[in-house]
């Protein structure tokens, strides 16, 4: 079996100071998303790789927690944390689908249907609707085609099989019976607090800001007025819920 973790120790090291600032990481990005999710609800996070998010869930106050990857080396850098996650094979999705229908009231999906194949990811899709109670939400990223680094976030990865628009991750999950789709905003950077004062994190923001103005022009020249509704941050985050009945 592949070493998922040879590409991931580039970014993440397992050390409590990056969990720390993983989770509030996720803050940022996940607080809309999860503003009508419960302390009690279950939350299962598919691909969870070392346990960043399920730290991150475990410390905004989630309780219900788990996680699974396919990934040994990782899953045992989260299990150092005393974090709830297991190393599982190909198939455990689709068997757990059978002998625990109904299960969780959240699963999340960061940064994993760009590793399987069109097939795989309609039948994983499937499996994870079979997990979630009726109004159950799905919570996902994918890499976004649209970036100026898309393709870099593409091909970055040797494992990874595609990339998404939003337009093609909406056809995948609406073939595969979720709805309400709801695309969050993704931004690695942040914008900074008084930005009025000169310093290095602004200068990085402005620069980000400069040539994404650049980006959204070529845009629209390209595509016309839907250019301006293009999402252009290097991932797409999307929430969706179970087709059978809404929250």
């Amino acid at each position: 079996m592949l070493d998922y973790s040879i590409y991931y120790r580039k970014w993440h090291d397992g050390s409590k100071a990056h969990f720390e600032s993983t989770a509030a990481f996720y803050q940022r990005l996940l607080s809309k998303a999860l503003e009508q999710v419960p302390p009690e609800a279950r939350i299962l996070d598919i691909g969870c790789g070392q346990g960043l998010l399920l730290y991150a869930l475990e410390s905004f106050g989630f309780k219900r927690v788990r996680g699974v990857d396919l990934s040994e080396q990782q899953v045992a850098v989260g299990q150092q944390y005393g974090l709830t996650c297991h190393a599982v094979d190909k198939d455990y999705i689709f068997q757990l689908a059978m002998t625990d229908p109904r299960t969780f009231d959240l699963i999340f999906m960061m940064d994993v249907l760009e590793h399987m194949n069109s097939s795989d990811q309609l039948r994983t899709l499937a499996a994870v609707g079979e997990l979630l109670v009726p109004g159950g939400r799905l919570i996902l990223s994918v890499p976004n085609a649209n970036a100026s680094f898309g393709l870099r976030w593409r091909y970055n990865d040797w494992t990874h099989e595609t990339s998404f628009t939003e337009h093609s991750l909406e056809f995948l999950l609406l073939n595969s019976n979720f709805t309400d789709m709801k695309f969050f905003p993704y931004e690695f950077i942040a914008r900074p607090r008084m930005i009025f004062i000169p310093r290095k994190s602004v200068l990085i923001w402005a620069v980000q800001r400069f040539f994404r103005f650049l980006r959204r022009l070529e845009a629209v020249g390209e595509l016309g007025p839907e250019g301006w509704k293009v999402p252009l941050s290097l991932n797409l985050l999307a929430q969706c819920i179970k087709v059978d009945a809404k929250l």
